[in-house]
């Protein structure tokens, strides 16, 4: 059972916890930064989702939130090495069936069966054998 408790006089939220937890105590701007963040992080997870690169997310996501949503003062926050980083994690998840077989002939066969199930016909494929070794010009 949580106890929550509201202090006007010093704009404090606190909460109580019972059986030996610790009680916390939260200033209401700390809160709300960390809604606001949240806010901006939304966002860039929306614009990653069109694939453009970590600069154009971090502009776009600067000046919306700044322009249309008044919060400037968290999206100057926002740092392209950020937006690369929850890119990668967003574009990771949505990517994994993506990654291949280390055998590439096997890698090739996934693949038509693939294709043929969602009913493409496919006639033939040919894995060119390719030299690594100096043929001497």
């Amino acid at each position: 059972m949580i106890e929550i408790s509201w202090i006007a006089s010093l704009n404090v939220v606190q909460v109580k916890r019972y059986k030996n937890s610790p009680n916390h105590i939260h200033s209401l701007s700390e809160i709300n930064r960390i809604k606001r963040l949240k806010a901006i992080r939304s966002l860039v997870e929306i614009e990653v989702a069109k694939n453009y690169s970590s600069l154009a997310i971090t502009s776009a996501v600067k000046k919306y939130a700044t322009l249309e949503l008044s919060l400037g003062e968290y999206a100057c926050e926002l740092r392209r090495k950020k937006v690369a980083n929850i890119k990668y994690k967003v574009r990771e998840s949505t990517e994994a069936h993506l990654i291949g077989n280390v055998d590439l002939r096997l890698d090739i066969s996934e693949s038509i069966s693939f294709l043929t199930e969602q009913g493409y016909c496919v006639k033939s494929y040919r894995v060119p054998q390719q030299s690594t070794k100096d043929v001497g010009m």
